[in-house]
């Protein structure tokens, strides 16, 4: 969850399943459909996704609604606003007003209306804060605004296929690992003229080698970075 206190699990591919970082379980539900992903839009809402649908949860009321996307849906990931990437590479935003609407045709609407980024393949990460979504391809990281869909950046990161990245929950520091080599990004020397300004260019601080390729990387919130790698399936 955003305050790091609970945890959303899939379960059996129909379930979603909430526990506190304990193991209690706070609360589940079952879909009709299988899941193919889950993301937090806040402390208490979750969006599931199924098919070429949409559903957002809260949790304690139990209130559901379901969205039509109009396209399969590959994953989703969360800031406040929300990024759906469809299964042809596709990706749409929608921003923290528009999903604080309970009302279904509205959120339909934003994503009908919504800007979108054509064709992002590989490894994606979504900025904590701001509307900016970091896409690996080959060995180069991409930096897009996702309100317009505008190329900020773009930045040779590795000699290797890059094969995950991660920002920090700050969004100071993004991560790419390709071929066990990860590589660690500052963003924290961007040149920010307004608190809405987009990441100026970001240069490369620290690189660590390891042996095996990573399927996924991710910061824990005391900024510890946490590799899965594609070979054993463990955690570093």
């Amino acid at each position: 969850s955003t305050n790091a206190k609970a945890l959303a699990v899939i379960v059996a591919d129909q379930k979603v399943q909430v526990i506190d970082l304990n193991g209690s379980l706070i609360a589940d539900r079952f879909n009709a459909k299988s899941i193919i992903d889950v993301a937090w839009l806040d402390d208490s809402r979750i969006v599931i996704a199924h098919d070429q649908f949409v559903s957002i949860w809260d949790i304690h009321s139990d209130w559901k609604q379901s969205i039509d996307t109009g396209w399969p849906i590959d994953s989703l990931h969360a800031n406040g606003g929300l990024l759906v990437r469809y299964e042809n590479g596709n990706c749409v935003w929608i921003g923290p007003g528009q999903l604080a609407s309970e009302s279904v045709k509205t959120i339909s609407k934003s994503l009908l209306n919504a800007p979108i980024l054509k064709m992002v393949r590989g490894p994606i990460a979504l900025h904590p804060r701001e509307p900016i979504l970091a896409s690996a391809r080959h060995h180069a990281i991409r930096l897009h605004d996702l309100r317009d869909g505008t190329l900020i950046n773009r930045i040779e990161a590795q000699r290797h296929t890059i094969d995950c990245l991660g920002w920090n929950p700050s969004g100071d520091v993004l991560a790419t690992s390709a071929s066990g080599n990860v590589k660690l990004w500052d963003t924290r020397r961007s040149h920010l003229s307004s608190p809405t300004s987009l990441l100026r260019p970001i240069e490369f601080t620290f690189a660590y080698r390891h042996a095996k390729r990573m399927q996924s990387c991710a910061f824990a919130t005391n900024d510890r970075l946490i590799f899965l790698d594609k070979d054993g399936g463990h955690l570093h």
